[in-house]
């Protein structure tokens, strides 16, 4: 069943929402001590929201076992991958060898994980070589999109990224 919460919802007293995952879409498997009425049932071919995280922001050493497990804890079927550490130090997904991303997709397998999407660096750069008050590079619009774009592209389709 999927539901839909109102308008500047907010729960009446304490309570508790189990989620889980089931036919590729999250959905509330139960809902303990709300009022009844409180939420209303949406019919299957609703639109449904993605949940996902940036799983670097869950590890302290930055590994990708560490980040998968507390994914896996929360119940997350997606994550978004920044940084990560599969062995040989820790990488911005942009600099991930071929062989480390294939590291990372079987343990995605092993953790019933999947890639929402990648932060990259993409836009952190300037367009217009001038001072703006950033430490952020120029790099020309053409080579930038030659370059850095085409790579943010490669690694989101290597990754199968859903966003």
């Amino acid at each position: 069943m999927y539901y839909h919460f109102p308008t500047g919802w907010s729960p009446p007293f304490s309570g508790k929402i189990n989620l889980s995952s089931r036919e590729g879409g999250v959905h509330f498997s139960r809902i303990n001590r709300f009022p009844s009425g409180y939420f209303t049932e949406m019919p299957r071919s609703s639109s449904h929201v993605l949940l996902s995280a940036l799983a670097d922001e869950s590890a302290f050493d930055l590994m990708a076992v560490e980040q998968f497990t507390a994914m896996a804890a929360l119940g997350l079927e997606y994550y978004s991958l920044r940084f990560i550490d599969v062995g040989k130090g820790i990488k911005n997904v942009m600099d991930l060898t071929k062989s480390e991303i294939q590291k990372v997709r079987r343990l995605e397998d092993r953790y019933g994980l999947n890639v929402a999407s990648i932060a990259s660096p993409i836009g952190k750069v300037k367009l217009v070589d001038q001072p703006d008050g950033t430490k952020n590079k120029f790099v020309p619009f053409k080579k930038y999109l030659q370059k850095d774009v085409a790579k943010a592209c490669e690694r989101a389709h290597a990754f199968e990224t859903k966003l």
